[in-house]
């Protein structure tokens, strides 16, 4: 179900960055549909049908483009896009030895709210970013 709605803007909105030549460098996601963060929200203790929640997702930045912020950048851009829709609640996931990731979000303001295992044995570090 996720594939089909990928690109719908009322289920994804994708950002990215590119540089002089045009190539896209890094990119990240903002997911409007608890279809991709279920769990996650669930595990948080978060009830996602009283709460409007957004999750930023499939951050990305090409190896030779790293350590330039951009992740940073695309990320505050999609928390404003969130708060312009009405979001509530912005959780972030991040393999906890994924340290680009981590940094990323604690640069934000985002808080460890817990580590646990989703999709069945997957270890993730779940932040939700400030208000």
């Amino acid at each position: 179900m996720e594939r089909s709605h990928f690109f719908d803007a009322d289920w994804t909105c994708f950002l990215g960055a590119f540089n002089d030549d045009n190539e896209l460098v890094a990119a990240s996601a903002l997911f409007f549909n608890e279809h991709e963060f279920a769990e996650e929200a669930e595990k948080l203790g978060l009830d996602i049908r009283s709460t409007n929640v957004a999750e930023v997702g499939r951050c990305m930045v090409h190896p030779d483009f790293r350590g330039h912020n951009l992740m940073c950048e695309l990320n505050k851009r999609l928390c404003s896009i969130a708060r312009n829709r009405g979001i509530d609640t912005i959780l972030a996931v991040a393999h906890p030895d994924n340290v680009a990731s981590n940094s990323s979000f604690r640069r934000l303001g985002a808080e460890l709210k817990a580590t646990a295992s989703v999709f069945g044995s997957y270890q993730r570090n779940m932040y939700i970013l400030p208000w």
